[in-house]
């Protein structure tokens, strides 16, 4: 027996490797793997000259709801694109469909009805021209009769085949994993995986439903699970000579979002394939182009006080960074007249913590006036009653600060969609709800359709938890949770997104020396010029302005030409521009510039709303 083992275990090693071989991917690494450092590094580019750069988002005869959603991160992440109905893309000829979109975008349920021609000319963009292709799940599935196809007519050139379930076929439903290994992954928090299955603390795993699909060829980046085998793929790859790429994503991140505003798996998609594959220029959505960062601290009862009288005599926030405060204002807490609230307007209770708060930034509203009880009772509560108590925590909180209040937090995270006309109705320029998890500030979805009056602030937090206090709650040690947060600090960096970070005062009152580590490794990287800490209500002034900017970028023989209009100020806008690993660029005037894996982040430095300038590139002198 000793004498076989060996055998049997060559056979094993021989057999794993066909199967890598054959399935076109490494074997998912099972969260026992070694630390992966990510690289955001810009591919190399062979963008057409004096043409905009911009990618097309495609859309079919009805405009289904995950084009929405699409369209909102590519606003929202500043990537330059244009909504081109699919009929009209045979008008173009391969080579001069690619000098005009760089890369096509076709979500799940838009391009179900595409025609052979179609499929004919995708199939040449990318196999002849050089083009890349985003894929949806069920592109090509249905023919003009509105009848299934066998498989879809993309399956090819996708690298597998896919098709719609028949009758006697159910539509399955997976959790999502991405490996250790994966080039996706650096697109996700550190934070949101169970290994390699994306989690949202205190939620069920993330699914997504999937279509039957064999024949892999592509390299997987992503499955379903529960096993990594190629008919459970989830985001595949295939790369042909010549440049041309097709993403296929066998899934639904847009309906996700629009859904159950899950945001960051779309987002993250999008910007693999158009940062990684495509290096699409963009005007990146945060102040300076670095990271951004909103600290908040919610201030929810007159339990706090203690905990804010050790804060504010240990000097626990540092005046070097703005702090975001809610606090829930009212006497009561529990319930109404059991005098355990803040009481913010009486002088002898919470008056002077807020006064005392408000000198380490801005004061925002949370929520319904009675903490617990708005939390806990929320579904007994009559619209009146939410927007009285909404009422009360405003005005109680503008007479003692002096300012309006703009920015609000949900207790205990009871919302609905009544509270948001409340809301608007008083001005709120942004709000932390309970939804969009570990994603950059957005617009969530409530019944069908995105709420633009206000930016939704989501929570970044860890699998464990959101706030520090139910990490604690939930068994970890102040020396886990520090460097959990560490490492999730320093994933947001290369990112450069803006994200919230949240915590009560407990927390850091009776673990200091666990905040102080964190708040030590957030104002190093500020020091360092890689992180922007501000207000939520100064970012969200930020991204009001980034959303109104209108701008082109062109590819010259000498650089790239930037061309960019606001109706307010282009001041602290910053595009980033990739230039492979051999370029470097000069200067313009009224700009700042920093280089970084083969990306240039251009910042505007002057108050201007307009502005026309080429960035020079340059080769890389030789030492």
């Amino acid at each position: 027996m000793k004498k076989t083992l060996p055998v049997i275990f060559g056979i094993i090693i021989l057999l794993l490797f066909i199967y890598v071989k054959w399935s076109g991917s490494e074997p998912a690494l099972t969260g026992e793997q070694p630390a992966f450092t990510p690289q955001f590094v810009a591919p190399a580019t062979n963008f057409p000259l004096n043409v905009e750069l911009k990618v097309a988002l495609v859309v079919g005869e009805k405009d289904a709801g995950a084009v929405a959603a699409y369209e909102q991160i590519l606003a929202e992440e500043g990537f330059p694109y244009e909504v081109v109905p699919a009929d009209t893309l045979s008008n173009f000829t391969p080579g001069k469909l690619a000098e005009q979109y760089v890369a096509l975008i076709i979500p799940e349920e838009t391009g179900r009805n595409i025609t052979p021609s179609l499929a004919a000319l995708c199939s040449a963009y990318v196999q002849q021209a050089g083009g890349k292709i985003f894929l949806g799940t069920d592109t090509g599935t249905v023919d003009q009769r509105g009848m299934a196809r066998e498989r879809g007519l993309l399956s090819n050139l996708a690298g597998l085949q896919y098709h719609i379930p028949g009758p006697e076929e159910k539509m399955r439903k997976g959790n999502i994993f991405v490996p250790g290994n994966s080039p996706l992954r650096k697109y996700f928090d550190p934070g949101l995986f169970e290994r390699d299955m994306l989690k949202i603390f205190d939620y069920p795993a993330v699914k997504t439903p999937f279509l039957p699909i064999s024949g892999v060829t592509a390299d997987i980046l992503a499955y379903t699970g529960p096993q990594f085998v190629p008919e459970n793929g989830f985001v595949m790859q295939k790369k042909y000579p010549g440049g041309g790429v097709v993403l296929y994503v066998n899934g639904a991140p847009g309906l996700l979002k629009i859904r159950e505003n899950v945001d960051f798996v779309l987002r993250g998609l999008l910007k693999y394939f158009l940062l990684d594959l495509v290096g699409l220029p963009r005007l990146v959505a945060s102040p300076g182009g670095t990271a951004g960062l909103v600290l908040s601290m919610h201030v929810c009862s007159g339990a706090y006080f203690r905990d804010l009288d050790r804060i504010l005599a240990l000097k626990l926030l540092a005046g070097e960074i703005p702090f975001s405060i809610f606090v829930t204002a009212g006497p009561d807490n529990d319930r109404p007249g059991d005098k355990r609230g803040v009481d913010v307007l009486n002088a002898r209770k919470g008056r002077p913590y807020i006064e005392a708060l408000g000198q380490y930034g801005n004061i925002g509203a949370h929520g319904g006036w009675i903490h617990n009880y708005w939390a806990y009772h929320f579904g007994e509560l009559s619209d009146q009653q939410k927007e009285d108590f909404i009422n009360l925590n405003y005005q109680a909180l503008e007479k003692v600060t002096g300012e309006r209040v703009s920015v609000y937090a949900a207790p205990g995270g009871a919302h609905d969609p009544v509270v948001n006309d409340f809301l608007a109705a008083l001005g709120t320029k942004a709000a932390a709800i309970p939804l969009a998890f570990n994603s950059p500030p957005t617009h969530a979805w409530f019944n069908g359709r995105p709420e633009k009056r206000f930016w939704l602030f989501g929570y970044t937090g860890l699998t464990y938890g959101t706030a520090f206090e139910n990490m604690l709650a939930g068994g970890k040690k102040p020396a886990e949770i520090e460097q959990d947060m560490v490492q999730l600090i320093d994933s947001m960096i290369p990112r450069r997104e803006i994200r919230q970070i949240y915590f009560h005062p407990v927390s850091i009152a009776r673990h200091p020396g666990m905040w102080r580590n964190i708040q030590g490794h957030v104002l190093k990287h500020v020091g360092e010029g890689n992180l922007t800490v501000r207000t939520m209500n100064d970012f969200t002034d930020f991204l009001n302005r980034h959303e109104r900017v209108h701008f082109s970028v062109r590819e010259t023989g000498k650089g790239y030409f930037i061309s960019a209009w606001s109706p307010v100020s282009l001041k602290e806008m910053t595009f980033a521009l990739p230039l492979g690993k051999s370029n470097r660029v000069r200067v313009p005037a009224g700009t700042r510039i920093k280089e970084m894996n083969g990306w240039a982040y251009v910042t505007i430095n002057k108050d201007a709303n307009r502005m026309a300038f080429l960035v020079p590139v340059v080769k890389k002198k030789v030492d």
